[in-house]
């Protein structure tokens, strides 16, 4: 019995398994059915974009995102916070040298306060929470304290704001705190206090739900809690289904959807559903054999779809059919996929799009508009290159490929699948589709035309015979409104007729026409695109084709690729010049793109839609409006969902439904174009201020014009009486920033909104504003996707103050003041009259003075004039008397006597002149010199030391060690100095102390002072003040010193000039000093602008005047900078000036470059200016060179060493430069004189008389050489350069430099002058016998060259010279 019923009970259960199996494989199908309708109504696949450490982030690893109220993305990563407004990221770091930053940069939760300040930013570290406030962007720790004592190393991984004004913080191994933010006290919840509420300390979420109650989630267990604030208790569920008493594994993560269900994950990607309605637990798994792992993170993508992120990628449930997809497992590598499997984060913004982050890859970003495109893959078998489209009976798609052939696509079921029309080749080219009642045309590349009946399937197939072309490559096919069907070949264009059945040729358009495309318009004219022929029109009633690409009135280009009519006007799609607009009726034609950026985009389709046109291009998909003669142009690009930025040529259509496919080279994209409106009129972009800059310098945040960040403050008061401001804005347009467009104006400023077009709207915008006057401005701006409609406006308030010497209180001031003003003016004007008259007596009186003085000067001045030469007269032989006095002892003192009186006498004229050209030259001034003022100054104190030495006079001089470099007028500096010192010479018993102080200590760092202290016998008070008077005299001076009053005169006068302060102390009885303190850097006369002066010439710098001219090499040897510069720039224009600084350096350049004088200073590092000279002197190779030494050394034995060195001149500096421009042309002139001369005499080859050192010996040889070889004709200039030991180059610039004329020549004129001295002397030559003896080979030419030189023929110059 027993036996029998467990048979029964067997059966029972065998027949239970079967239906179980039964029920499982139906469930299966079920799935697989429901899969391919999910898949097809959520696309294929999804398009992300990537943001890394590449883009700015502070990690790749990502543990939480964020969305505050503003809209700015915050994300928290193994390695700092970032903050992301859609152009870039700010970084919030830990960093030691700043006060209030972020200390952990482990962040791993994320939340807003919401109460009482919404843009406070909670972040939870690996250490703690960090309270961040956006007003001064500063970072607050948050100490976590429990039973009194603060917490820790807390890793808060979760983090919820409730409406009651608490912050729950969740962490891992801790439990759970709730902070009162308004007490500031802490509760603490764990699971040893609350084991009915929390299976462990590890809380993995804390979720505020839609009617604000508190739920948390604990790891290691089943258990969810809802918090009760009327008892701070916890009521807990245990997540299991209701039916099955199937518990969770472990909660990983929860979120509520919209319609109020809490959806709990677990870690074998378990997933139940709450209703919080009825309180009960719906389990969700995988099927057998599908493993996601662990859900980290987890969204509400759409309504009845969960977004799930896992350790195996991003995985689809969908509630109505409770059903898991795995929609990318993060290891295809593919662009535009999922870079990462391990999902930690997601998050889905207020506009709709997804961002994932993940803990190798960055972020993952979804945009919103990826979801408008659904991205059709090609199915099994079907071509993936998608050349063209038609719409078949029932709303079908048919679809050509380049690799596959022909496909039909059903939209409604999603099928995809491969249609052969030709079992001998399933893989057609195809080029062209059209549906033609039941005929279904099919046109392809290189198999010809295929008629297709839809209703039995039967294919017919043409080829080219009978066409009369070489084949039948079709690309385009258009059945018109007269019936007839049109073929667009690549070679011309073909008809088919209904009747024959045959194909026929229309018109030949020759090898790669490629007819593209065809249309007719509303007046029956049939419209052609080609490539390579450019519009083509055909007229029914004249039956003619009309080409209108080489018709100069419409500019249109060959390469036409896509046409479309609308109403009157033909839409043409071109290669190289953008979309083109024809107006049927008016016969014109303009290109829509050319004020655009689009301008020379290729247009591959034009598909209409309403008043817009959509356009695929070589640069993304256009949508393009004109309304109301307002262009407006979108773009949509890969980064929007798009498969391909470049699109197929004329694939594209417009459903019936109105979906628009457009193909390329990897599948299909199709979307709804009404959806973008609708998306782009329901987002709400909002504005974020990111800086404000006063005069291009940011405002900080100091509590002075902010006081909290320009984005938090939207006010600022400035205070000026023009103020410049510029402010950095941006919109959060996560999804389209480079269809951003903003429009803002100033308020009490501009007039009209300012626009920006969308090229230019891409990143942080940056607007300045300039000399605002003081008002009170509105800066107001908005957004918008596309510029159709503009969001909520932002507004930051500027209020300019005036200045405070402009105020309302200033003004009454100055109002009182100007009545007191008048009142006073009054009063000063009937002063000022009278003072007037009594200035007016004086004036009159002074200038008869002046007069009276000027006669005086001018009196002296001309007896000066004529003194000068009797003085010089009388000066020259008592030289050569003193020479002599040896021999004549007696007349020794005599001599003496009237040395000493002619030099007096010459001073005291010379000081007369002086005063005479001081006062004529008021409105000039010398040229500014940079010297060593110590030089200056020892070469004054030299200059006297004669004259001071015969009167048994000690003079002093103490310089300072350094030098003293000042840019003055060095001129009349010497002569100031040397007047106090002739003063002093007069004045002193026995010692004269010349003082020189460098700036600094007691002198200001911008002036230098001279002393000049003798021990005469002192100045009175009332002689001081006459001391500078002109022709005043003192009566103390020593026997035989009294002069005419002018030095001292003179020397005020120069030393005002000059902007020096001339001074006089004395002590009577004991000492007198004067003093002269000198500017550094002279001021520039009054009413006249200083020249800036040039750089100083680097050592071997070229001063090069116009290219064009040949002036003169000079070579200038001086190391001062200063006074290179100076004359380099005066004589610039003069010579070719090469500057070195030192003498090595000169003889170096000399050897290397033909120069024409040398100018050198004598005072140089190493070889000086007589050594210099002295090494010219002594090459023969320089010799001839013109040699002007310089100094500051006045002394008679300088200058005779100089001169023993082989000097041309010696001058002393200060000089005019003039006066060296005179000494430098005289000499180059004279030896330029001496060539000439040389070269014109017939009879000498050197001046045997007066041999020229400069060079004798070294034209001694070429001479030598030359005559010995004077009758070989082929003796060339390279011989005689090898026979004196020298290259070409130098020979050529050596004989250049000595005669003028170049080695040819030289040679030339050296034969012609051997033919004139022999035609000169007695002799039977003949010219012929002649011309051949020195080396001429054609008698002709040697006359020429002989008439040349000499002015008369061979034959003349016999006669005449034979005669004489």
């Amino acid at each position: 019995m027993g036996t029998g019923r467990d048979k029964a009970v067997e059966s029972v259960r065998t027949k239970v398994n079967e239906l179980i199996m039964e029920l499982r494989v139906k469930r299966a199908v079920c799935l697989c059915v429901m899969c391919l309708v999910f898949r097809a109504v959520t696309g294929m696949e999804h398009k992300f974009k990537y943001y890394t450490d590449n883009s700015g982030l502070s990690s790749n690893t990502i543990q939480c995102l964020y969305q505050d109220e503003k809209g700015y993305i915050w994300v928290g990563t193994a390695d700092g916070l970032d903050r992301f407004n859609s152009c870039d990221f700010t970084n919030y770091r830990s960093d030691h040298r700043r006060a209030h930053t972020l200390e952990n940069n482990c962040v791993y939760s994320l939340c807003a306060e919401g109460f009482p300040n919404g843009d406070r930013i909670w972040v939870g570290t690996s250490d703690g929470v960090y309270i961040f406030d956006s007003k001064d962007e500063s970072f607050v720790n948050l100490p976590i304290l429990s039973d009194g004592e603060v917490r820790h190393n807390l890793l808060v991984y979760s983090l919820a704001a409730d409406v009651a004004g608490n912050m729950w913080i969740g962490t891992l191994g801790d439990g759970l705190y709730r902070y009162n933010i308004r007490s500031g006290t802490f509760e603490h919840y764990t699971a040893a206090r609350y084991p009915e509420a929390f299976s462990s300390d590890v809380i993995v979420k804390v979720l505020l739900d839609h009617d604000n109650n508190v739920w948390v989630a604990s790891g290691g267990g089943s258990l969810l809690s809802r918090y009760n604030p009327e008892n701070n208790r916890f009521s807990t569920f245990r997540v299991e289904d209701t039916l099955t008493r199937e518990p969770i594994s472990r909660i990983s993560t929860m979120c509520q959807d919209s319609f109020g269900d809490i959806w709990i994950a677990g870690y074998a990607c378990e997933l139940y559903k709450f209703e919080l309605s009825r309180l009960t637990f719906t389990c969700n798994k995988p099927d057998d054999g599908e493993s996601y792992g662990r859900v980290r993170s987890m969204i509400e993508y759409s309504p009845g779809v969960m977004m799930l992120g896992t350790d195996h990628g991003l995985v689809n449930f969908n509630a109505k059919y409770r059903s898991f997809e795995q929609v990318d497992n993060g290891t295809t590598n593919r662009n535009g996929r999922l870079n990462d499997k391990f999902i930690h984060s997601i998050l889905k913004d207020r506009d709709g799009g997804i961002w994932i982050g993940t803990y190798f890859g960055g972020i993952n970003y979804l945009s919103p508009l990826s979801s408008l495109f659904t991205l059709i893959e090609a199915g099994e078998g079907c071509g993936r290159i998608i050349s063209k489209f038609c719409e078949g009976p029932g709303g079908n798609i048919w679809i050509g490929s380049d690799d596959g052939g022909l496909s039909l696509y059903n939209p409604r079921t999603g099928e995809y699948r491969h249609v052969v029309i030709d079992a001998h080749n399933p893989a057609l080219n195809i080029h062209a589709l059209t549906v033609d009642g039941c005929w279904l045309w099919v046109g392809t590349y290189g198999d010809g035309l295929y008629r297709v009946d839809l209703r039995s399937r039967r294919v017919r197939h043409f080829s080219q015979h009978g066409t009369g072309l070489d084949n039948l490559d079709v690309y385009s096919l258009y059945r018109d409104s007269r019936g007839q069907l049109w073929i667009g070949t690549k070679m011309g264009i073909c008809r088919y007729d209904d009747v024959t059945e045959t194909v026929s040729c229309a018109v030949s358009l020759g090898h790669n026409s490629d007819v593209v495309d065809i249309c007719e318009d509303t007046q029956g004219h049939l419209w052609f695109a080609s490539l390579g022929k450019g519009l083509i029109r055909y007229g029914f009633d004249e039956d003619k084709f009309t080409s209108f690409s080489h018709d100069p009135r419409y500019g249109l280009t060959d390469f036409v690729s896509c046409l479309a009519v609308e109403g009157g006007v033909l839409w043409i799609g071109t290669h190289g010049t953008g979309l083109c607009r024809y107006d049927i009726a008016a016969d014109t034609l303009t290109r829509e793109f050319d004020a655009l950026p689009y301008g020379n985009c290729a247009v591959f389709q034009i598909i209409q839609n309403g008043s817009e046109l959509w356009l695929t291009t070589n640069r993304g998909l256009l949508k393009y409006n004109r309304e109301n003669g307002q262009q407006s142009i979108y773009k949509f690009t890969s980064d929007d969902g798009l498969l391909a930025n470049i699109f197929n040529a004329n694939s594209g259509i417009k459903s019936s439904t109105g979906h628009i496919y457009i193909g390329c080279n990897n599948g299909i994209d199709r979307f709804y174009p009404y959806d973008f409106t609708r998306r782009e009129n329901s987002a709400k972009l909002n504005i974020v201020f990111r800086d404000f800059k006063l005069f291009n310098r940011s405002v900080p945040v100091d509590g002075g014009l902010l006081t909290h960040t320009i984005d938090c403050q939207r006010s600022i008061r400035l205070r000026g009486r023009k103020i410049s401001f510029s402010l950095d804005f941006i919109a959060l347009n996560f999804s389209s920033p480079l269809r951003t467009v903003y429009r803002y104006r100033l308020e009490n400023f501009d007039d009209k909104w300012i626009t920006t077009g969308q090229d230019e709207s891409a990143g942080m915008q940056h607007v300045s504003y300039t000399n605002l006057p003081p008002n009170r401005y509105r800066f107001v701006v908005s957004a918008s996707t596309g510029g159709e409609q503009f969001g909520e406006e932002a507004v930051v308030e500027i209020t300019v103050l005036p200045p405070w010497w402009m105020t309302r209180a200033m003004i009454a001031v100055y109002g009182v003041l100007f009545v007191a003003s008048i009142t006073g003016g009054t009063l000063l004007l009937r002063r000022r009259v009278g003072r007037a008259h009594r200035e007016q007596i004086a004036s009159i009186t002074r200038k008869n003075k002046l007069d009276l003085l000027e006669a005086k000067v001018n009196l002296f001045t001309e007896v000066a004039n004529e003194i000068r030469t009797p003085v010089a007269l009388i000066a020259a032989p008592v030289e050569e008397i003193a020479k002599h006095a040896g021999v004549y002892g007696e007349l020794r003192e005599d001599v003496d006597i009237v040395r000493k009186n002619c030099e007096r006498l010459r001073v005291l004229v010379n000081q007369i002149l002086s005063l005479k050209s001081s006062g004529a030259s008021e409105n000039s001034l010398p040229l500014v010199e940079t010297v060593d003022v110590r030089e200056l100054l020892a070469a004054s104190v030299d200059a006297v030391r004669d004259a001071v030495a015969r009167r048994e006079v000690k003079i002093n001089l103490s310089l300072p060690g350094e030098p003293i470099t000042a840019g003055i007028y060095s001129d009349y500096f010497s002569k100031i100095t040397g007047h106090i010192l002739n003063n002093a010479c007069k004045f002193a018993r026995s010692r004269i102390d010349v003082t020189l102080e460098a700036p600094g200590g007691e002198l200001p760092d911008d002036v230098f002072r001279v002393r000049v202290r003798d021990d005469g016998a002192g100045i009175s008070r009332e002689e001081q003040a006459r001391i500078f008077d002109l022709f005043y005299t003192s009566g103390t001076g020593s026997a035989g010193s009294s002069g005419l009053g002018l030095g001292l005169a003179v020397a005020k006068n120069l030393a005002a000039r000059m902007g020096a302060r001339l001074g006089v102390e004395s002590v009577v009885g004991e000492w007198s000093e004067f003093t002269v303190t000198v500017p550094l850097n002279p001021a520039p006369e009054p009413g006249k602008a200083a020249a800036e002066a040039p750089a100083a010439p680097r050592p071997d710098a070229v001063a090069q005047p116009d290219a064009q001219k040949r002036l003169p090499n000079i070579l200038l040897v001086e190391a001062n900078a200063d006074f290179a510069d100076f004359f380099v720039r005066h004589l610039a224009d003069r010579y070719t000036i090469h500057c070195v600084a030192d003498g090595r350096q000169a003889l170096d350049m000399l050897r290397r470059r033909s120069v024409s004088a040398v100018v050198s200073a004598v005072a140089l590092k190493g070889m000086d200016g007589i050594a210099l000279c002295a090494a010219v002197r002594n090459d023969q190779t320089l010799d001839h060179l013109p040699v002007i030494l310089v100094s500051v050394d006045a002394s008679s034995a300088t200058k005779v060493r100089a001169l023993q060195a082989g000097a041309d001149a010696y001058l002393e500096k200060p000089l005019s430069v003039d006066y060296l421009d005179s000494q430098i042309r005289t000499l180059v002139e004279m030896r330029r004189r001496l060539r000439l001369k040389f070269s014109k005499m017939p009879y000498s080859l050197f001046d045997e008389e007066e041999p020229a050192p400069a060079g004798d010996r070294f034209m001694a040889q070429v001479n030598q050489y030359i005559m010995d070889n004077i009758s070989n004709s082929n003796l060339s200039v390279e011989d005689v350069a090898a026979a004196v030991g020298v290259s070409r180059t130098l020979f050529f610039s050596r004989i250049k430099s000595l005669t003028g004329t170049t080695p040819n020549e030289f040679l030339r004129s050296t034969r012609l002058k051997v033919a004139a001295e022999l035609l000169s002397k007695p002799n039977n030559l003949r010219v012929t016998e002649i011309c051949y003896m020195v080396g001429f080979t054609s008698t002709s030419y040697f006359a020429k060259c002989f008439h040349a030189q000499f002015g008369m023929l061979p034959n003349e110059f016999l006669e005449k010279y034979r005669r004489e």
